[in-house]
């Protein structure tokens, strides 16, 4: 266990840093009763799938909700996915044969406890198979990924059913059809709760809380492995009181970059946490952002310039009792600039990630506006305001968007250097991994052009690097099949 060795920054915001990006649309999905989107992704055709619940649509009291939109949030097609009992989805994730692979939990209509609970489809949301993982206690899945190269699907969530504690971390491999599972779980005798797994060149690092190991009664629990399932090494950002992990991403440059929410510091009853660590998990900085009430970060994301963009919810700002909350971070965590969004009722954002334009996009539900108690609500932010991008830009030195955007197979790449020096220009999957290595040497002054050939790689989005010097700037493109 690595022991935490860090200053602690506390960001206290009632004003904006710079201005924030517009918003350019807002939508609503739901009925007369009540739904929550949890995740939101770009899919490859430059629409979103949007995974949550329903109460209003279905079979049951909660229903699975999986909703397919356009670039601009209009509704492709939705669907749900239940029994009479109850069902959730908290994760989703578009799959290599171009469908999507959902996960959550279910508990059948008189049954106490829930099931771990992950559903294959096609492209259309038709269901191709279902499974149920657990053992008579209440298990259930909080985030999902299909892994390169051999397609397997990944899970980490929580489990009353195995391990020596009332809850430990729950790892699950599922084989590509789903004819064979490999079962885990991490954590000691008190509890542990897992959040997020993400995908490494050596393995997985997941996220989540822990009261067995950290200062306080519980601290956010970073935990990479290898392909084996063995511990690498962990980490635990927290103080003396409650600190708990939501969510985790891979840099460009392969630290990590975590958040979540913390009673040990700031001035509310908890505050935004950010931080990041280095490949080997050691800290590199911790950030605290909120006011006098309770804030707390549910997902953070690296933006296309090596920052951040994190979001979650806020009871300290903004016009209703809970509101969403978005702050944008440069590469050290220190604001660039925050944002809230809601109306006069609770509002909460579970879900953000940077979207191949240059903007956001952003999901969770409102009681403030849409059709019945609570809505999903989908949100996209313009890109970020031109000043920030050029406080971030270095005018002798350029990488210019990659065209055609998307493309498929082939696109150019065009960047300019002012001054000789070794170069380096690396394409990146979105977990992090280096997929090309376009150059890799010394180059002399002047303007270059290269092409990139993505016809090994699999739909989806993709970030190109350029190192030169102390320049570095990072931009994305969109591969279409």
């Amino acid at each position: 266990m690595k022991k935490l060795s860090l200053i602690i920054t506390l960001l206290s915001f009632t004003f904006l840093s710079a201005q924030s990006p517009d918003t350019l649309w807002t939508k609503t999905y739901g009925g007369i009763d009540w739904e929550i989107g949890y995740e939101v992704l770009e899919t490859s055709d430059g629409g979103y799938i949007i995974a949550g619940l329903t109460n209003s649509f279905g079979a049951g009291a909660n229903d699975i909700y999986l909703i397919k939109t356009d670039a601009n949030g209009d509704t492709i097609w939705t669907r749900t996915y239940g029994s009479p009992g109850n069902e959730s989805a908290y994760s989703v994730f578009e799959t290599s044969d171009g469908g999507y692979v959902i996960a959550g939990k279910k508990t059948e209509a008189g049954q106490s406890y829930s099931d771990a609970y992950i559903i294959k489809t096609n492209s259309s949301g038709d269901t191709l198979w279902t499974r149920t993982y657990g053992n008579g206690n209440t298990d259930e899945i909080n985030s999902i990924i299909q892994t390169e190269g051999d397609d397997y699907y990944i899970m980490l969530g929580n489990t009353r059913s195995f391990g020596p504690g009332n809850s430990s971390i729950y790892f699950l491999e599922v084989s590509p059809a789903a004819d064979s599972v490999w079962e885990d779980y991490f954590g000691g005798n008190a509890n542990d709760y897992g959040q997020e797994i993400i995908e490494t060149n050596d393995g997985y690092v997941f996220i989540g809380s822990s009261a067995n190991f950290g200062a306080g009664s519980f601290d956010a629990w970073i935990v990479s492995i290898d392909w084996e399932y063995n511990i690498l090494w962990s980490q635990t950002i927290g103080g003396d009181q409650s600190d708990d992990g939501y969510s985790i991403q891979q840099t460009t440059n392969n630290d990590f970059i975590g958040a979540g929410r913390t009673s040990s510091f700031g001035p509310g009853d908890f505050s935004f946490l950010i931080f990041r660590l280095n490949s080997i998990g050691d800290s590199l900085w911790v950030k605290v952002y909120g006011g006098t009430e309770r804030d707390e970060c549910k997902s953070i994301r690296q933006s296309n310039d090596g920052g951040f963009i994190a979001a979650g919810s806020t009871n300290s700002f903004g016009s209703g009792n809970r509101d969403w909350y978005i702050v944008r971070t440069d590469a050290n965590g220190d604001s660039i600039w925050t944002k809230t969004l809601g109306g006069v009722a609770d509002d909460e954002c579970h879900s953000v990630i940077p979207t191949s334009d240059g903007g956001y996009i952003l999901s969770g539900s409102t009681k403030s506006f849409g059709a019945g108690g609570a809505d999903v609500w989908l949100v996209k932010l313009a890109p970020d305001p031109t000043s920030i991008n050029e406080k971030h830009t270095v005018t002798n030195f350029s990488l210019s968007q990659n065209y055609p955007n998307p493309f498929n197979p082939t696109t150019k790449i065009s960047f300019t250097i002012a001054e000789s020096g070794f170069t380096s220009l690396k394409v990146y999957d979105v977990l992090g991994n280096e997929v090309a290595n376009l150059i890799s040497e010394e180059k002399p002054a002047g303007e270059y052009e290269f092409d990139f050939n993505g016809s090994d790689l699999t739909s989806g989005i993709y970030f190109y690097q350029l190192k030169t010097g102390n320049y570095i700037e990072t931009k994305k493109m969109v591969l279409i099949k």
